[in-house]
């Protein structure tokens, strides 16, 4: 008998749910494997992570040097979080709408801790490149399932085909 059918006196929790486990889990994918992204033109604004600062734009010029020369060795500015991303869809530099914090929190509290999830705690190296934080006001500080989004108009550079990303992303994942 697995976890979810035991009796409840015998869960991994008294409060949440293998149900609630798997909604957590997937709102998290969600966040994680397909970000929401900005066209490099957006304004820097802390919820934004710049990505593939060394790639050049689809018109072939590229971020500029004082950017590649401060954060052109970082990981976090010079790939994408998903691999698939960089490999198949190759985009160009890209601002990323960071998930939330919360998403990964609830993720940890309503799955067993035998799964091993963990989450970068706030204020710690890397919390920032990974993770952003719900801000109250209007507009988008972070990413969530449901979260409302404009598309950028940047101007000057051709928008990335988003939907072509979720596409090949998701068809990846599925011949994996």
């Amino acid at each position: 008998m697995g976890r979810c059918e035991a009796p409840s006196e015998n869960r991994y929790s008294l409060v949440k749910t293998c149900d609630d486990c798997r909604t957590a889990y997937k709102n998290w994918l969600c966040s994680v494997a397909v970000p929401r992204c900005e066209d490099f033109s957006q304004p820097d604004r802390l919820f934004l992570q710049p990505r593939l600062i060394n790639e050049s734009f689809p018109d072939g010029s590229f971020v500029d040097q004082a950017i590649r020369d401060a954060h052109g060795q970082e990981t976090a500015w010079t790939s994408s979080r998903n691999p698939l991303i960089d490999q198949q869809v190759r985009p160009g530099p890209y601002k990323e709408v960071l998930p939330c914090d919360d998403v990964c929190y609830q993720l940890v509290q309503s799955c067993p801790a035998s799964l091993g999830f963990v989450c970068p705690m706030r204020g710690s190296i890397g919390f920032n490149v990974t993770y952003g934080l719900r801000l109250s006001g209007d507009g988008v500080s972070c990413n969530y399932p449901g979260s409302a989004h404009y598309p950028s108009a940047g101007p000057g550079r051709r928008a990335v085909p988003w939907l072509l990303l979720v596409v090949a992303v998701f068809s990846a994942l599925g011949t994996s």
